[in-house]
């Protein structure tokens, strides 16, 4: 996936339905681009996540974005496989005994109001561990 610094073509809808998702460290995939404000390049666990977005979208970003927008289930069900996959690659390097914390990190970020606040940590929790 290529990164850019700036902003996807929809940023203005997702800014209306997301008031902090212009926050520092904030990504976002449109097909198979990462747009990553402030940023050239991006951690490859992040990219292991944007990359589940990516085959979510498929050949229609834009009709994915306008259902990840209006739907909190839809929203839910696309980020927990994004999560899973961005925790996973961070474990395949970390002693064990870090691992719980970085379950807590990646839940909590989950769980976050960033995504609407859809789940809580220990569900978030759980559904990483699927």
């Amino acid at each position: 996936m290529k990164v850019v610094d700036g902003t996807p073509p929809n940023f203005e809808e997702i800014l209306m339905a997301f008031p902090g998702a212009d926050g520092v460290g904030v990504m976002f995939c449109y097909g198979d681009t990462i747009y990553a404000p402030g940023r050239t390049s991006v951690a490859d666990h992040f990219h292991a996540h944007e990359a589940i977005h990516a085959i979510q979208q498929g050949d229609d970003p834009a009709g994915w974005w306008k259902v990840y927008i209006t739907s909190p289930a839809f929203r839910l069900e696309q980020e927990i496989p994004a999560h899973r996959a961005e925790y996973e690659f961070r474990c395949k390097d970390m002693p064990r005994k870090h691992r719980r914390r970085l379950l807590r990190e990646t839940a909590g970020k989950l769980a976050s109001p960033l995504y609407g606040s859809l789940i809580s940590v220990g569900k978030a929790k759980a559904a990483l561990r699927a």
